[in-house]
């Protein structure tokens, strides 16, 4: 991701740091007479390639205010806790998975809520397949999907 910056007032970078912003840039960091970085020019970078080479806090992205970029990266980190919170999406219990090819055989569809084990079974033994187990959290047994194809089709 491509974004446009300025330095902070007053940053002081070491000399492989400026190298590289200067590298990564494509124009000389603009320095004052005390060794310290010019805060008005602004710049353009790739994010991830400008965050490895300076901390977060020595920068202003260009059209927000000075708190964003540490907002936006605490509120991705959150985000990323949230979705490892959540844990896996597939059912590693069963392990049931249908190749993509098996689903373009199937030409009907069926929902099954709060399923017994007993006329699921007879269901599997009709030739119907399981395509998906909905756990919920509100009744005994989970409600399955499933797919066959046409008897007519064989």
């Amino acid at each position: 991701m491509r974004i446009r910056f300025r330095f902070r007032y007053g940053q002081d970078f070491d000399v492989d740091q400026t190298e590289a912003l200067t590298k990564l840039v494509g124009t000389p960091i603009e320095v004052d007479d005390d060794g310290k970085v010019k805060s008005y020019p602004i710049y353009g970078a790739d994010l991830p390639k400008l965050l490895s080479i300076v901390l977060p806090s020595t920068i202003e992205l260009e059209g927000l205010d000075s708190n964003s970029l540490l907002d936006v990266s605490d509120s991705l980190q959150a985000l990323g806790r949230k979705i490892d919170a959540i844990g896996p999406v597939m059912n590693e219990r069963v392990n049931v998975s249908v190749p993509g090819f098996a689903l373009m055989e199937i030409r009907e569809l069926a929902v099954w809520p709060d399923a017994c084990t007993d006329h699921l079974q007879d269901a599997l033994n009709e030739g119907w397949h399981i395509l998906a187990i909905c756990p919920q959290p509100d009744q005994r047994r989970p409600d399955y999907i499933l797919g066959r194809s046409r008897k007519d089709d064989k």
